[in-house]
Order: structure tokens, then C-alpha cells, then sequence
């Protein structure tokens, strides 16, 4: 019976993530165009640097939600409703407080902080637009840092379909605040709270109606510290290290990569460069409609010994994973310069080379994210940490040392290399001996054999 009720809330949580990617993916679509034609190339620039600047606050929740996640459905399989509560006390109190401590951040640097020298990007712009353009993008991102507790909650509850509603309706409203908008209308500042607020305030009254309507989550247990060295919390602490070396790993290749480039190159490459990153990561939002509700289901099958299930689930994962990226990164490499013309004018204007290049990193990064979640949900993360240090140096060295030779599209070589010569082959590696050894341990305890 258990086992009938994950696949249906599995199935599911594929149909509205399917459902709320592909509006996202519209609204993504139409905002970029937009955005260029309200703000010019300058301007976009400095919107694009703005966004990978504050998107580096999202390693500062330690990898806490992932980890929440893994450990929810984990004491849900085995039906530990007290420490779900501690588990969900703990993770709130500690997004609360980081929410507070940005806050403040963002209201010291927005007005006593140097914007233009932090993005490296259209410094000749106006002071005032860029100091709103990082308040708001920072202050939306604050508020996010609790609102998305209630995500990981959800995916936790194996519930991903309510957070996929919210998104949906978030993207809705995306669409209608971007043609309601005229190019005489358009700031840093508006872009970036029509494009985050909604999501944000939808996952914050999420949040407050979870803690409300689940008996015995009001008020959040606070994580006193004889229950932190009583165990409850140590397997959480031990998950959200890995998860956040994970989450450090991504905001550096992605983010870190844009600030990068918007520091060494004009705003002609920032635009190109930082225009096909935000692709990819939209892209990939496609390989995560599989991908993250399989992690609680995972997680639960794995605690009940039901090692064939997890085969098979990781078998159509790999499937998948390479159909949905694989089409994408082909499409970058025939057509990508024609595409972006056509998406996003001529004033935007990759080189085939950088299209190809991120076409196949689009497509490694997409089986390494997937794996990598893979080992997350079975617990088995403990040495991915240092691969992810070694891929970021391998990537930064690399970077420096092609840089003369190829301008701009040596960053995304860099990193293409980085991810083929590390994780691309030690990820598969890794699940490959955790399932054998759930599978000895199965058929040691009288459970199936996998499928």
C-alpha cells in the first residue's frame, strides 16, 4: 500500500513540475527579451552581474534545506513524528534568523557600499538605479531564505505538487506584470521584483499555513542544545555539510562564472555570456522536474529496504537526464547564435563556439546534478565534498590559463573540462557501490532481489 501511494504522489509531483516548468519556461522566455529592450545592454548587464552577485546568499543556509528534505522523509519512513518536528523547529529558527542578519546586510551595503565596484559591470551607470536594483534583489532574496523552507517541507511530506502549484501561479503572475510593463517603465530594480517577489510571497504564506494547519508545528521547536547532542539533529548537520558544499559547487561554476566574466570582459560578453548561463540553468530546471521529487522517494524506499525500486528509478533518472539535455545541448550546437538573435535581438550576440561549448557543458552538468542528488537521497555523499573543491579549482586554473588564448570562451571550456575530468565519471562511480551494497544488505535481511 505504501509503496502504491509514493508512486502515485510521485507521479504527481512529475505531472505538476512538468506543468510549472513549462509556464516558467515561457515566462523566463519572455522576460529576457523584454528585460534588454527596457534596459539596453548596459543596463542588462549590470541587471545580469546583480543577480549572479546576490544569488551567492544561497550558500549561506549551509545546505540546511536539502538536508531537511533528506531527513524529514527519512523519519517519516520510519514514522518519528516527534523528530520531524524538531527537524522542521530547527530549520526555521535558522532561516528566521539568517533572514534578519540580510536583512540588515542589505540595508548597510545598498546604501554605504560601492554597487558598481562589486558587479564590475556599466559603471557609468547611475548610482541610485544600481543601489535600488541591489536592495531589491537582496531584499527579495532575504525573505526567500525563509520562505523556502516551506519547499524543502513539502518535498520532505513527498507534497512537491503544492510547491509546484505555487510556482505555477507565481509564473502566472510573471507573465502578467511582464506585458503589463512598456519599455518606458523599465528599471533594475522593477525587473527584479516582477521576476522574484511573486514565488517568494507565495512560499512565505506556504510556510506560515504549513506551521499552522500540522499538528505540532506551532510553535517551532527550538533546537535547544541538549536535543542538538542528544542525535536528533546530528544526521541533519551531517547532510546539509555535504548538500552545502554541493550548493557552493553550483554558485561558483554558474554564478561565479558570470561575475567572472562581467569583471574581465565588456558588457558585450557579459550580456552573451551571462545570457546563456541563465539558459542553462533554465534548461536544467527541465532536468529537475525528474530529479527532485525522486529525492524523498528515493530516501523512503531506500529506508524500507526496497533496493529494486531505487534501481529502476535511477536507471530512467539516467535515461532522462540524457534525453532532456542531450536535445537541448544539440539544439545549442546546430542553432544556438541563430536562436539567441531571434530570442533576444542582435545587440546580444554569442559565438558559435560559446553556444556549442555551453551546449555540452549543459549536458555533463545535468548528469553530474543528477547524480550527485542521487547520492544525496541514498546517503552517500561523504566524499563528494572534496570532488566539488577540486572541480572549482581545476575550473578557476584552467580559466586562467585559457583565457589569453580564447577570450571569453574560455571560461565556459574551463568549465566544461573541470566537470568532465572529475565528477563526470566519480559520481556514477559512487552510486554504482551504494546500490550493490543496499542490494547485499536487502537480500541479507530477506528483502527482493532489484529488478
Amino acid at each position: 500500500m505504501h509503496d502504491t501511494i509514493r508512486a502515485a504522489r510521485l507521479k504527481l509531483a512529475f505531472a505538476t513540475s512538468l506543468a510549472s516548468r513549462a509556464l516558467g519556461f515561457l515566462a523566463q522566455f519572455l522576460a529576457l527579451p523584454l528585460i534588454i529592450a527596457g534596459l539596453g545592454v548596459p543596463r542588462y548587464a549590470a541587471f545580469v552581474a546583480i543577480t549572479a552577485l546576490v544569488a551567492w546568499v544561497g550558500p549561506l543556509g549551509f545546505g540546511l534545506l536539502p538536508a531537511l528534505t533528506r531527513e524529514l522523509a527519512d523519519a517519516r519512513a520510519a514514522g518519528n513524528a516527534e523528530k520531524e518536528a524538531r527537524l522542521i523547529g530547527a530549520a526555521v529558527w535558522f532561516t528566521l534568523a539568517m533572514a534578519l542578519v540580510l536583512g540588515v546586510f542589505t540595508v548597510a551595503v545598498g546604501y554605504f557600499g560601492d554597487i558598481a565596484a562589486l558587479i564590475g559591470a556599466a559603471p557609468d551607470l547611475g548610482r541610485t538605479e544600481l543601489r535600488f536594483g541591489f536592495v531589491a534583489a537582496m531584499g527579495i532574496t532575504s525573505v526567500h531564505f525563509l520562505a523556502s523552507t516551506s519547499s524543502a517541507i513539502r518535498a520532505g511530506y513527498q507534497e512537491s505538487h503544492v510547491s509546484n502549484g505555487l510556482s505555477l501561479a507565481a509564473n502566472l503572475l510573471i507573465i502578467i506584470g511582464l506585458v503589463g510593463f512598456t519599455r518606458e517603465t523599465g528599471s533594475i530594480s522593477l525587473y527584479v521584483l516582477l521576476l522574484y517577489a511573486p514565488l517568494t510571497l507565495l512560499m512565505l504564506f506556504d510556510l506560515g499555513r504549513l506551521l499552522a494547519t500540522h499538528p505540532g508545528l506551532w510553535p517551532p521547536a527550538f533546537p535547544h542544545r541538549a536535543t542538538r547532542q542528544s542525535g536528533d539533529l546530528n544526521a541533519l548537520t551531517r547532510t546539509s555539510g555535504t548538500a552545502w558544499a554541493g550548493q557552493i559547487h553550483y554558485f561558483l561554476t554558474i554564478f561565479g562564472s558570470v561575475l567572472l566574466v562581467s569583471h574581465l570582459y565588456d558588457a558585450a560578453d557579459t550580456a552573451a555570456f551571462g545570457s546563456l548561463m541563465r539558459a542553462i540553468v533554465l534548461f536544467s530546471g527541465v532536468v529537475g522536474i525528474f530529479i527532485w521529487p525522486l529525492v524523498p522517494a528515493l530516501t523512503d524506499a531506500a529506508g524500507r529496504r526496497n533496493v529494486g525500486w531505487v534501481w529502476i528509478c535511477y536507471r530512467n533518472l539516467i535515461v532522462a537526464t540524457l534525453s532532456s539535455a542531450g536535445l537541448v545541448a544539440l539544439v545549442l550546437v546546430v542553432a544556438g547564435p541563430a536562436l539567441m538573435n531571434v530570442w533576444l535581438g542582435p545587440d546580444v550576440a554569442p559565438s558559435r563556439l560559446l553556444c556549442t561549448l555551453f551546449g555540452a557543458y549543459l549536458l555533463v552538468s545535468s548528469l553530474n546534478f543528477a547524480g550527485f542528488n542521487v547520492l544525496l537521497a541514498l546517503n552517500a555523499t561523504r566524499s563528494l565534498a572534496l570532488t566539488f573543491l577540486a572541480e572549482i579549482v581545476l575550473a578557476s586554473g584552467l580559466a586562467v590559463l585559457i583565457r589569453p588564448v580564447m577570450g571569453v570562451e574560455g571560461v565556459a571550456l574551463a568549465l566544461l573540462l573541470a566537470a568532465l575530468a572529475i565528477n563526470a565519471w566519480y559520481l556514477p562511480l559512487q552510486t554504482w557501490r551504494r546500490l550493490t551494497a543496499l542490494d547485499a544488505k536487502a537480500l541479507a535481511s530477506g528483502s527482493p532481489a532489484p529488478c
